[in-house]
């Protein structure tokens, strides 16, 4: 009864706060992606140079204090060579200093290439199917144009140093391999910071270790493959406020790592509701991928929030925003787009996800049916658009389109549903994301279409045409 009662509370809270903030939370999740690179899109979602082997393991060893925009230290990568090869290539911004790499306690040469990228000498050609490790050591101060790396205040004026890799900011900060077509299977993640902060993270939260000099070295581990974009960190004087997430199938840790001014309440009511979101997207998508680590949120100061793979960075804590990053952890990290052309895999699979707590948990019907119409309205507003990104588009502003990217990629996968019907169609979500093929991996546009059609056994190919192609939405339930 206790229980009852207590989600009867939270629920009932939610929706007077969310119809106050609806809007504002949707335009805060769009300005926050397109914040994500303010340049104009490289042309490649593959660096060739990287193609000839596969990234599988890094420990990242830094030091880092949030007072100060530099970085150093240590890049240890584990890697299997795909093809004989006498080098191997490390994308990583050229204003960044390496000083050393080694390799079985011997020092290679390298070169740092205009093209942003570092290119390491072996002493002898390396054949194909080797499994070998190098470290790189490195210092700097990462460029704030991409706003990838920012040291900088809180509003209460707190040092934070907060990171945003996606699309192509990972190399503004670490040697890594950028490309859409390889994931790390493990990361270490081992920082040093003056002892008066906490660090966020991905993964599972090894230690937090006093080391006697007035530093602390915190140790985070992930053991889900992911992609170098998804990889973050926020240090500031965080609060924490942790507890479990209980769901029907699962538990497993849910760790919040905010700003001490928002250690409310407030803020509790809306990570308690957080959830109740989980519970909604188990049952409708399937079990959370994952639950052996934990779910959190650590603050920043952009202004929307960011999906880092199990513990999202949140500028604040807007209902449809947190349910939005949420959904990211199945259709963005779980399952990433294998390119740039493709992010509505990543971006309107969440924006259905905003739909699914909207209308089970936030609004009557007819609060729905109204929403889902301002929705059209705002992608039939201009003419034409395609949820897919043609090659002489990539930019940032459209690939983070609100219109196509977002409302209408959401509105597609509305118009799936409403044709196969909810029970089909939550069934062929969860099997998508269990795929063998997909889980943990790249997915492209065709890939999900050729997955929709053999599972429903249905003939999809004129309705992809206007959903996928460009031509209007005309119809919706």
């Amino acid at each position: 009864m206790k229980k009852f009662y207590s989600l009867f509370i939270v629920l009932f809270s939610v929706n007077i706060i969310f119809g106050q903030s609806l809007n504002a939370d949707r335009k805060g999740i769009i300005e926050s992606e397109k914040k994500k690179n303010l340049k104009s899109i490289l042309d490649v979602n593959v660096n060739p140079n990287t193609l000839n082997y596969d990234l599988q393991y890094v420990r990242l060893e830094l030091d880092l204090d949030p007072t100060q925009q530099c970085i150093a230290g240590t890049v240890t990568s584990h890697f299997k060579m795909l093809q004989n090869s006498p080098d191997i290539y490390f994308d990583l911004k050229n204003n960044l200093t390496v000083s050393n790499v080694k390799y079985h306690a011997q020092d290679l040469t390298f070169q740092q290439l205009s093209s942003d990228e570092i290119r390491i000498n072996f002493p002898s050609t390396l054949s194909a199917q080797t499994t070998d490790s190098l470290s790189i050591t490195y210092s700097g101060i990462p460029s704030t144009a991409e706003q990838a790396f920012v040291a900088t205040a809180t509003p209460a004026g707190d040092p934070i140093l907060a990171t945003l890799s996606e699309p192509f900011g990972a190399k503004q900060w670490w040697p890594t391999k950028q490309s859409m077509n390889d994931k790390i299977e493990k990361l270490d993640i081992k920082i040093s910071t003056p002892a008066q902060y906490t660090v966020g993270s991905n993964g599972k939260l090894m230690s937090e270790t006093i080391l006697g000099n007035g530093k602390k070295l915190t140790y985070w581990q992930t053991n889900y493959p992911i992609p170098a974009y998804l990889f973050a960190l926020g240090i500031s004087n965080y609060t924490k406020l942790n507890s479990t997430i209980t769901t029907t199938n699962s538990s497993f840790p849910f760790l919040n790592y905010v700003y001490p001014s928002w250690a409310t309440a407030d803020t509790q009511s809306k990570l308690d509701w957080t959830a109740i979101s989980m519970q909604t997207f188990e049952d409708h998508f399937g079990l959370y991928p994952y639950r052996n680590e934990k779910y959190g949120h650590m603050q920043f100061n952009w202004g929307g929030g960011m999906e880092h793979a199990t513990m999202t960075s949140m500028g604040y804590y807007g209902l449809d925003l947190i349910a939005h990053e949420l959904a990211h952890q199945w259709f963005g990290d779980k399952l990433t787009c294998g390119t740039w052309n493709d992010i509505w895999l990543n971006e309107g699979f969440a924006t259905m996800g905003e739909y699914v707590v909207y209308e089970k948990l936030l609004m009557s019907p007819a609060q729905f049916q109204t929403y889902l119409q301002s929705e059209m309205d705002n992608i039939t507003s201009f003419a034409g658009g395609s949820v897919y990104v043609p090659d002489n588009q990539l930019t940032s502003n459209r690939i983070f389109d609100g219109r196509l990217t977002y409302t209408k990629g959401g509105y597609v996968l509305r118009m799936i549903k409403w044709i196969l019907g909810d029970e089909q169609f939550y069934a062929m979500l969860k099997a998508y994301q269990n795929n063998a093929a997909f889980a943990y991996n790249y997915v492209k546009t065709n890939d999900f279409r050729d997955f929709l059609s053999s599972y429903t056994g249905r003939n999809f190919t004129e309705f992809l045409m206007i959903g996928f192609m460009g031509k209007d939405i005309q119809y919706i339930r």
